[in-house]
């Protein structure tokens, strides 16, 4: 029997769990320990990533990963280690200063999705407390006239109740207005309950509550979000979490130091799928992340796919 691929195809490192922001839209009353990560956690990561032939990255988490100072030497190390590696960095924006911006390109960072949600000023700073809109606006007038496409730029907005594609439009305008097209705006997300952390309900669409209820699971099949399987997710203290969306850390597979090879990958892999297929772990039975493909086969057993 052939041996099976690595499902990890990422490596998602959270530079920290600290953030500027209240956004309305993210539960911020995270129980963790707060810190940064060290550049030996980054260093192991990389290891691996060497070990098992990966060559994506995306820093993110659940923190502003510009609040680290180190950031940028960090990718500067991932790219020396890996000069193919595609580095994405998911930002709310506020620290990415013209000056900053231009120590990402020259690395380079291959993209960088900005959070953004608002129209205008009042709009902006009530889905995105405690962030300067006219701040932002002036860094980001400057970086577009710098930018000549070296950085994959995108502007990704959470479609909720108070934030709909109608008001994303007129978002679009005010940042074309800036010098930016198109092309920066290829992704949004869906607001959910960030596995029933995020208890406001009233953000969330009637179309995404519509869609959840419409979800249809063939019989003798489970419900197990095999997505994520392609993202290892690194917390900043080397935890890894059996995914992004396990923000209070109740579900940690493993740390980062003892996974060293290709090998050691598979057995954490086969170690996830199983607490999933058990549903050991109620985060996972509370996530409400929606439907993207069904009925995905594993070995003999059915599942439906949540991504």
């Amino acid at each position: 029997m052939a041996e099976r691929q690595l499902f990890t195809r990422q490596i998602e490192f959270e530079p920290t769990n600290y953030c500027n922001a209240q956004c309305v839209f993210c539960p911020r009353n995270d129980p963790r320990q707060k810190g940064y990560i060290s550049f030996d956690t980054v260093k192991d990561g990389v290891a691996l990533a060497k070990a098992a032939g990966l060559k994506a990255f995306k820093l993110a988490g659940f923190g502003e990963p510009l609040l680290h100072k180190d950031l940028v030497e960090h990718l500067r190390y991932i790219k020396a280690e890996i000069p193919e590696a595609s580095l994405l960095l998911i930002t709310n924006g506020s620290q990415l200063t013209p000056e900053l911006f231009e120590q990402l390109a020259q690395i380079p960072v291959t993209r960088i999705n900005i959070s953004f949600n608002g129209y205008d000023q009042a709009s902006y700073e009530m889905l995105m407390c405690g962030l300067s809109f006219n701040k932002l606006i002036a860094h980001l007038k400057e970086i577009a006239a710098r930018n000549q496409s070296r950085v994959d730029l995108q502007f990704v907005p959470i479609l909720s109740k108070s934030f709909g594609l109608a008001e994303v439009e007129k978002m679009k305008g005010l940042l074309a207005g800036l010098g930016f097209n198109e092309s920066n705006f290829k992704f949004h997300h869906v607001i959910t309950g960030r596995s029933g952390k995020l208890k406001n309900d009233q953000l969330i669409s009637e179309a995404y509550l519509k869609s959840l209820k419409d979800i249809e699971v063939e019989d003798k099949s489970k419900v197990i979000c095999l997505a994520a399987f392609s993202n290892l997710f690194i917390a900043w203290d080397g935890n890894i979490h059996i995914c992004c969306n396990d923000i209070y850390g109740e579900a940690i597979v493993g740390n980062i130091k003892d996974i060293r090879t290709a090998a050691d990958l598979k057995k954490l892999e086969d170690k996830n799928f199983a607490l999933r297929a058990s549903y050991a772990f109620d985060v996972c039975q509370r996530c409400d992340t929606p439907l993207a493909a069904r009925h995905i086969k594993v070995g003999d057993q059915l599942y439906t796919e949540l991504s």
